[in-house]
């Protein structure tokens, strides 16, 4: 517990709030409409992660017993080279206006600081980067995004793409001769130590994909050494495979897609998206084909959000860490982290989702 200017900032679980409490405060502080209103999304969100214990660890503030600062924080293991560390993903953050600048923020940031060796956050406003310099985390503006389209006349409608992509990028017309096998595999039957991310055991895949309130997430396992975690989403006659996760043991090879492609092509997939700030998984998948967005930025800007359709300048996500001193001095390289969708709330559907599909979350929550 810290304390600033007479705030009191803990986690939810040491200071007798309820689910209801915390979601009116989110509600009616944060900018716009969000799912973390929704108790059954806000409990799966909070309560079921795995580390969590059945605990809601987000950080409060209270200022005279009123919350005036939410930060929503999952307790998750981080594999770092065999060493299991404290992680912590962070997603919403939210100090009422007239409370900020009293040390508020510097407090629920401390909390973390005190309390985990590594902690991640993504789509950081510009007031909250700031905040979060000052305490010492890093920023990475835009996370890698990577491609691979399939119909480019139909993908366009989510964007703009130069000819220059479509003619350099052409997919083979006929299909390819694949060596690899591909197999769906249940999320049960996927556990492994992956260095250098957050925890991918069975029971974090199940929580994270076989038990999320909305989604449909599927997993392949393509050859002997690599698993795939996908959804697909169909935005107006666009077909997309949101790629959240690639689990390897050996790096993504030419054959590896060329499986991926016939896998795509029999599923009717326009293109495949997929965001990752692993250096070598990138430049693996770059060199088998992939479109490496970033890098190509003036020539191809599509939508990353879908409901409703955004183009943004930033085309990406951008993240916040911080790794505890010890751990730096320890040698673990920020770039060679796999943060992916799979990590910090990077692939959260929001009201306008719901509405489009025409369900309530509620009518889920058994699922």
């Amino acid at each position: 517990m810290a304390m600033s200017r007479h705030a009191i900032v803990d986690f939810a679980c040491n200071l007798d709030l309820s689910v209801e409490r915390i979601m009116d405060f989110i509600g009616t502080n944060w900018l716009r409409p969000t799912i973390l209103s929704d108790q059954h999304f806000y409990r799966w969100q909070f309560i079921d992660p795995i580390a969590g214990e059945g605990k809601d660890h987000c950080v409060i503030a209270l200022l005279g017993g009123e919350i005036v600062g939410f930060l929503g924080l999952n307790k998750r293991a981080f594999n770092a080279g065999g060493e299991v560390l404290k992680g912590a993903e962070l997603t919403t953050w939210i100090v009422k206006e007239e409370c900020r600048g009293t040390g508020i923020a510097k407090a629920m940031l401390d909390l973390i600081k005190k309390n985990f060796d590594i902690a991640y956050g993504a789509n950081i406003t510009n007031d909250a980067v700031r905040a979060y310099i000052r305490m010492g985390f890093n920023f990475i503006r835009e996370v890698p995004r990577l491609m691979r389209i399939y119909d480019f006349d139909k993908v366009a409608a989510l964007g703009t793409i130069d000819t220059v992509i479509s003619k350099v990028y052409k997919m083979p017309t006929a299909r390819q001769e694949a060596s690899q096998s591909l197999l769906p595999i249940d999320f049960a039957e996927i556990d492994g130590i992956w260095p250098d991310r957050f925890d991918r055991s069975s029971g974090n895949l199940i929580w994270r994909y076989k038990n999320h309130p909305i989604y449909q997430y599927h997993a392949l396992l393509v050859g002997q050494d690599t698993t795939l975690i996908y959804r697909i989403e169909d935005v107006g006659s666009v077909r997309i495979m949101i790629l959240t996760d690639i689990l390897y043991t050996i790096l993504p090879t030419n054959s590896f897609v060329s499986t991926l492609d016939n896998f795509a092509r029999d599923q009717e997939i326009d293109f495949i998206d997929f965001f990752s700030s692993n250096g070598a998984l990138n430049a693996a998948l770059t060199r088998a084909g992939f479109i490496p967005c970033l890098d190509l930025r003036d020539f191809i800007d599509l939508a990353y959000l879908y409901h409703p359709l955004e183009v943004k300048s930033s085309k990406s996500y951008s993240l916040i860490s911080y790794l505890h001193e010890d751990v730096r001095r320890g040698g673990l390289d920020i770039n060679s982290l796999h943060i992916t969708k799979a990590d910090c709330d990077l692939d959260r559907p929001n009201p306008t989702y719901l509405e489009k599909i025409g369900r309530a979350l509620h009518e889920t929550a058994d699922r």
